[in-house]
């Protein structure tokens, strides 16, 4: 509609100077008819087929929010179980330690003591998984709201765009009246000048770049940006940054230019980028998952075979060596023995500066002498760190992540969008690879991230149960062999 409405408003222009002009009532009214008409049934086509896709966009809404409720529902069902099991090991943990205060056996003691630690192994993981729950119910709480957002948005512009068809059409039986006279004209002009300044809430036409992004004749991403703003396509995220006055390129989050060109300072061009660099643009999209000693024994063969290219294998958690992945060495050497490419993240605790510090050192203990193609993830879910503010979380971050550089990695950050948006500063959320879990069709966080986690509920050929799924948007394994970092010489 934004080439309509430049149309427009030169058609009103022309009729205004028709008015004013010389000539009869007959011969003006005919003229401003003439031009009219045409534009009006463009129009009232337009706004039908904007109508349809707003209809389409709000059924579409409507079924991610039905299936985000359902996940809600699922959360929700978790998390009683998750606290009744570790009710069950803190009365277990009281009996052991008082059998214990109270036994004269040595070798009964010392069993009981080995059961003790396996206890408090089980109570941490449970704590951890308990947060992981909080998280995730946080993060489909935000989606929910984010969906429910769109869907009002939509039923708003729905509303107008009503507003702008029905007027059009009684605008245009009165204009096919013959019998209809100056004054009538002059006033359905008037009517159309309300009609356009509708159609100016849904559209923007200043600085406005519309277009499509293409590969051969296949078009492989479409949409409208805004300078400065992203296109995002089949889960592709592009954005138009600008260069100079009307000028502009469209790059991936990394950067590589995809296309270039000019848009009007007041009118809107279609372009339509065709760009040989195209290909390694829109190739850089690749699978991977997440995993930990939760999903049990993985068939990473089977896994490869699905299309998964690569998978970051939880090394551990907190400060203590004690605490490295049981599954760790085994999910390692499986998924290299499969082809896979593979990063590690290492789940925090860190309730001060030097526990993050000694999180990093055990996290390169428990790495060292392997390679990975992605990076070293430092992984922020506490709802404790958070609660210490953006500062603290953000020296966490650099801390253990500097920790990495020196060391010779490649580190990262891994954070649901919304803390990541709350707790951590923009210069360290740009300084590291960044990692962004968000439950949905989309990641709405603005900034530069090169991997999404978008699922928590996959279902991948060799795993039993569900597994989290990643998008990488980032070539990380050609930049960390290139740079001989993360064990690679």
């Amino acid at each position: 509609m934004e080439s309509i409405l430049i149309e427009f408003k030169a058609l009103m222009a022309a009729c205004d100077n028709i008015i004013t002009g010389e000539g009869s009532s007959y011969e003006k009214r005919k003229k401003c008819t003439e031009l009219l008409n045409p534009i009006v049934n463009k129009l009232k086509e337009e706004v039908k087929k904007y109508i349809a896709l707003l209809e389409k966009e709000i059924e579409e809404n409507n079924k991610t929010l039905c299936t985000l409720l359902d996940k809600r529902s699922s959360l929700y069902s978790d998390e009683p179980n998750c606290k009744k099991m570790m009710s069950a090991l803190d009365v277990e943990r009281i009996k052991l330690t008082s059998e214990i205060q109270s036994c004269n056996n040595e070798q009964h003691i010392a069993e009981l003591n080995q059961r003790l630690c396996v206890i408090n192994e089980e109570q941490k993981h449970n704590h951890q998984s308990s947060s992981e729950l909080a998280n995730k119910i946080t993060a489909i709480e935000e989606s929910i709201s984010l969906v429910t957002q769109n869907i009002n948005s939509h039923n708003a512009e729905l509303s107008v765009c009503n507003n702008i068809l029905m007027p059009c059409n009684e605008i245009s039986i009165e204009l096919s009246d013959s019998e209809g006279n100056l004054d009538t004209v002059i006033r359905l002009i008037d009517e159309l000048n309300n009609v356009r300044q509708n159609m100016l809430s849904v559209c923007t036409t200043d600085k406005y770049i519309s277009g499509c992004i293409s590969k051969g004749e296949s078009i492989i991403a479409g949409g409208n940006l805004m300078q400065n703003e992203y296109l995002i396509s089949n889960n592709k995220r592009f954005v138009a940054v600008t260069q100079s006055d009307n000028n502009f390129v469209v790059c991936n989050s990394e950067g590589p230019i995809c296309a270039s060109g000019t848009y009007g300072a007041n009118d809107a061009e279609y372009i339509c980028f065709a760009n040989n660099n195209l290909k390694e643009c829109f190739n850089m999209e690749k699978r991977g998952i997440d995993v930990s000693f939760y999903q049990g024994k993985i068939d990473f063969s089977k896994v490869k075979a699905s299309g998964i290219s690569f998978v970051i294998i939880r090394a551990g958690y907190g400060k203590h060596i004690s605490q490295k992945d049981r599954f760790f060495e085994e999910n390692y050497k499986n998924a290299k023995a499969s082809s896979l490419d593979v990063g590690v993240y290492w789940y925090s605790y860190a309730d001060s500066i030097d526990c993050a510090q000694k999180e990093a050192e055990t996290c390169l203990e428990a790495i060292k002498g392997k390679r990975f193609e992605y990076p070293i993830f430092f992984d922020l879910e506490e709802h404790k760190q958070f609660a210490k503010g953006k500062k603290f979380c953000s020296d966490l971050v650099r801390t253990f992540c500097d920790t990495m550089e020196k060391r010779g990695y490649y580190p990262g950050l891994y954070i649901s969008r919304s803390p990541l948006q709350n707790y951590i500063e923009p210069e360290v959320a740009k300084r590291y690879a960044l990692w962004v879990a968000e439950y949905g069709s989309r990641c709405h966080y603005d900034g530069t991230y090169g991997m999404w986690q978008y699922s928590d509920k996959g279902t991948i050929p060799g795993i039993n149960g569900k597994v989290d799924l990643d998008l990488a948007y980032i070539d990380y394994p050609k930049i960390i062999k290139s740079k001989k970092l993360n064990g690679y010489k």
